[in-house]
């Protein structure tokens, strides 16, 4: 009995220990080649004292930050973990010289003090993207189209990692995925690799908008990176003036739709006039 009033004393005068915490921990999820960057690490000591902060790419230590130690902060040599000294602290990492040998996770790891030695950690994956040296190209094609003729263009993008995602656009709405063709393409040396995608259509009159049809071609990265290129092609022989606006699919617009349908009514009241 005794004993445990003794313990019930020391449960209230005591006072609580908290665990170390980590909140976050900040590392991109893209970053590009040739590029520098900066990882941090929020976390709450608690009660605790700090021993040390460490660093790691895909499980090897490549920062150290320990208090104690002259000087605080220590680099390790790592594949694409190239650590930039003045700028980096306790909180903050600072990477340079991004390269595709960048890409892996990434973990800090925060130690305490004694008597507690506690050790809490937290990973995250960063992505690396070589964007293609310029945008893409539209090939192919003639410049001018009568219906019913076979149009056929293909879209091409420089080398980058990863391959740009690449979409045809007809009249600014998407193509049926029907028509495209998707090119394999083996990466270099350099672990880039080109795109090439092929788009082909059987031309309607209601492709051509004021006498013209526009194709479209965007290449994408992880919405990070972003260009696009387009060609227009003169429709001849068309018969009566090409719709201002049409649906990719062949249906009217509703702007359309409504001034045919007036027209109709107008047309229908004046004959019942006329022939009354």
């Amino acid at each position: 009995m005794m004993f445990l009033c003794t313990l019930v004393f020391l449960v209230n005068i005591l006072p609580i220990t908290q665990t170390l915490i980590i909140k976050s921990i900040i590392v991109p999820k893209f970053s590009q080649v040739g590029e520098s960057t900066s990882l941090k690490c929020d976390y709450d000591l608690q009660d605790d004292v700090l021993y040390s902060i460490k660093w790691y790419k895909d499980n090897q230590e490549f920062y150290r930050y320990v208090p104690k130690d002259q000087p605080p902060s220590q680099r390790f040599l790592v594949p694409g973990a190239d650590v930039q000294l003045e700028h980096s602290n306790k909180e903050i990492v600072h990477l340079y010289n991004i390269s595709l040998v960048s890409a892996g996770l990434y973990t800090c790891e925060v130690s305490t003090e004694a008597p507690r030695f506690r050790t809490s950690a937290i990973t995250r994956n960063m992505r690396v993207i070589h964007p293609p040296e310029s945008g893409p190209y539209l090939e192919g094609g003639r410049n001018k189209y009568r219906v019913g003729e076979m149009l056929d263009v293909n879209c091409s993008s420089p080398a980058s990692h990863p391959p740009v995602l690449l979409k045809f656009y007809l009249n600014d709405e998407p193509v049926n995925e029907g028509n495209v063709v998707k090119y394999e393409r083996k990466a270099a040396k350099d672990g880039l690799t080109p795109a090439l995608s092929g788009y082909t259509l059987r031309t309607k009159r209601i492709h051509f908008r004021h006498g013209y049809l526009t194709v479209k071609c965007t290449a994408d990265i992880y919405k990070t990176y972003y260009k696009s290129v387009e060609k227009s092609f003169r429709g001849v022989a068309l018969g009566e003036k090409a719709l201002g606006s049409s649906g990719i699919n062949g249906a009217p617009s509703t702007a359309v739709s409504g001034v045919v349908l007036c027209l109709v009514m107008i047309h229908k009241v004046l004959t019942f006039q006329s022939s009354s």
